[in-house]
């Protein structure tokens, strides 16, 4: 298994030093999916536009990139 990291930007970045194992770059993503929709669903209506869930291989190379503001106007229609 490798390891992927999920970092979060936007007005601030939050960096993940942990990451988690996934079987697969797929596996992550999907990970990934599940965790921006539930910040986009649970996330302040009044939060600044631009906050983005980066998806990270082990050498850093990013794989994904989840933008949670236009996850949240899609939920919103």
């Amino acid at each position: 298994m490798a390891r992927y990291f999920f970092h979060l930007t936007g007005t601030f970045s939050a960096a993940d030093t942990e990451g988690e194992n996934f079987p697969t770059p797929e596996a992550a993503v999907a990970a990934a999916k599940l965790s921006s929709r539930d910040m986009a669903e649970n996330g302040d209506a009044s939060e600044p536009i631009g906050w983005v869930l980066r998806v990270a291989d082990e050498s850093g190379s990013e794989i994904a990139s989840l933008p949670i503001s236009d996850l949240r106007n899609a939920l919103a229609s």
